[in-house]
C-alpha cells in the first residue's frame, strides 16, 4: 500500500512548506538567537536590528559542528571510562560470583557436620531409650 505524500507529510512535501513572515510576507529563513525566534530578513534588519541574528543555513552548520564536537568528545573522553567502568563491573560480577559459591560450598560442609552430629545424637538417644524400655520390661 503507497503512503501518500499528504500522510507522510500532513503539511504537504517539505519543499512545498515554506513558513512565511506574516508582516512581510517574505520567507522565514533568519533566527533571532536573542529572542529564540524564527524570523525574515526584514525583521532581522528591523525589529531584531541589534540582535544576534544568523540564517538558517549558517545556525544549522554552527549547531551541527556544535554537535559533531560534543560527539567526538564523547567518544574520546567518556566511552572509555564507560567501557573501563563495565569491565570492571563485570570483573567484579564474576568475583562475587565465585565468592558467593566459596560461602555456599562452606555453608553446605558446616550442614553436613552438624547433621552427621545430630544423627549420632539420635542414634545414641534411640539406643538409651531402647535400653531404658528393656531394663523397664525385664524388671
Amino acid at each position: 500500500m503507497a503512503v501518500s505524500s499528504s500522510t507522510k507529510y500532513p503539511l504537504g512535501s517539505p519543499q512545498e512548506h515554506i513558513l512565511m513572515c506574516e508582516s512581510h510576507e517574505l520567507p522565514i529563513d533568519v533566527i533571532c538567537e536573542d529572542c529564540d525566534e524564527f524570523i525574515c530578513g526584514d525583521c532581522a534588519k528591523s525589529n531584531h536590528r541589534d540582535h544576534n541574528w544568523k540564517t538558517l543555513t549558517t545556525a544549522a552548520k554552527k549547531r551541527r559542528r556544535g554537535l559533531l564536537k560534543f560527539l567526538e568528545k564523547i567518544e574520546e573522553e567518556d566511552l572509555p571510562g564507560i567501557e573501563e567502568n563495565i569491565a570492571k563491573a563485570s570483573k567484579k560480577i564474576i568475583e562475587n560470583k565465585e565468592e558467593c559459591d566459596s560461602g555456599i560450598k562452606k555453608l553446605q560442609k558446616h550442614f553436613d557436620v552438624i547433621m552427621a552430629k545430630l544423627l549420632e545424637i539420635k542414634k545414641r538417644h534411640e539406643e538409651t531409650l531402647r535400653d531404658n524400655l528393656v531394663k523397664r520390661m525385664i524388671n
